[in-house]
């Protein structure tokens, strides 16, 4: 089957570890747990209890977009 290219969102977290045992005793599902990503963070793929995804990111060296909201930028 082909693959569907999708924009994930990802929530800024002190704790990828702790987040993910949060969005399980809050009802939701962790599809992904916690990992490292080199030394770019830890990151982790939990839904809520309705069943929609998102990410958790908990920043080590990379720290998100430098620059967020401007024409050509994200926003």
């Amino acid at each position: 089957a082909p693959q569907m290219a999708m924009w994930n969102t990802y929530f800024w977290v002190d704790s990828a570890d702790d987040a993910a045992a949060k969005v399980r005793d809050a009802g939701g599902n962790v599809l992904m747990e916690p990992f490292d990503v080199m030394e770019s963070g830890r990151m982790a793929f939990v839904t809520d209890p309705e069943g929609a995804p998102f990410g958790l990111w908990q920043a080590k060296e990379h720290r998100g977009a430098q620059l967020v909201n401007d024409p050509g930028s994200l926003t």
